[in-house]
């Protein structure tokens, strides 16, 4: 008799544990306590601002890896396999980061979100030789992410989607974007401080990554050495570079982590020009956070034209 009663009473349990599960797993995502969001970002300073303003409520996972550079990326099938069930990407957009198609039409329910809303998008510099060279890289410079002020309106925007898709956490994400948006600020007046006893504030880069950055700083980027990501300039816009250098002083050419210098070389040799590397995409070392990567470009440009 004993036995019975305690076989029927695990029989009970059993059962009891087996509607709980069930009831479980087809509860909205939002409903389920402690259970993460999972979301992508293509790019480490998206996934950076994502994470401190989701925190421990969401995951998070990078697609283009540190060192990659968005224009040239390619997904692979592994990764869209590891990212089955991701709500949301963060994106770009604006031509930099375009494979995120890729991603979504592999993934039920995953959706592409930009996060260039409220955003002041610059007209990209490549319009004027598109005629020349046959190649159209779209009509806004992409790389809006590298100011400051923007980082604010992205949070926001990341806020904001990260609290439409899990309203029961509204105000631990507010808490996080509050604390971020000091962060930033904070970090804004540090660049200012290192920027502002610079000589000179003109600037050759490698390609046009850097006019939302000039502009929150007060420099100007007078040329850049790829009229194209990835195409090497012809010799007559080669003459006009050194013509603009010379013209405007110019001693240093600044590239990137993530791009060939090997066109480069000959051209800083010829010149006795010295070249510096910034980093628009970070993720390493010093540059293990957006604002660390934001100081980190701040003090290159500031050693190069004290």
């Amino acid at each position: 008799m004993t036995r019975s009663i305690i076989l029927f009473i695990v029989i009970g349990l059993f059962v009891l544990a087996a509607i709980g599960a069930a009831f479980y797993f087809y509860l909205p995502e939002s409903d389920q306590a402690g259970q993460e969001i999972k979301i992508s970002a293509t790019i480490f300073p998206l996934y950076d601002i994502a994470q401190n303003i989701g925190g421990e409520k969401i995951n998070v996972k990078l697609i283009a890896p540190p060192g990659a550079s968005p224009h040239t990326f390619e997904v692979t099938a592994e990764q869209v396999k590891k990212m089955q069930n991701t709500k949301i990407i963060f994106a770009i957009g604006h031509g930099l980061d375009e494979w995120t198609a890729q991603i979504t039409s592999s993934i039920p329910g995953a959706q592409t979100f930009t996060v260039s809303k409220n955003i002041d998008l610059h007209e990209s510099n490549h319009e004027s030789h598109e005629e020349e060279h046959g190649h159209h890289h779209g009509d806004v410079n992409p790389h809006y992410w590298l100011n400051i002020n923007n980082a604010k309106i992205i949070s926001k925007n990341i806020l904001d989607e990260l609290t439409r898709l899990d309203p029961q956490n509204t105000e631990y994400f507010q808490n996080n974007y509050n604390e971020y948006l000091q962060a930033l600020e904070q970090a804004d007046q540090e660049i200012n401080n290192i920027l502002g006893s610079i000589s000179s504030k003109k600037m050759i880069t490698m390609h046009d990554a850097w006019p939302y950055f000039a502009e929150e700083y007060g420099l100007e980027v007078v040329a850049t050495f790829e009229p194209f990501p990835g195409r090497e300039p012809t010799p007559q816009y080669l003459a006009e570079l050194s013509q603009t250098a010379e013209e405007n002083n110019i001693k240093t050419i600044f590239s990137e982590p993530q791009l060939s210098n090997q066109a480069l070389i000959p051209f800083l040799r010829d010149l006795n020009m010295e070249l510096a590397i910034l980093d628009p995409i970070g993720g390493l070392e010093e540059r293990d956070s957006y604002i660390n990567m934001m100081k980190y470009n701040a003090s290159i440009i500031h050693e190069a034209l004290k």
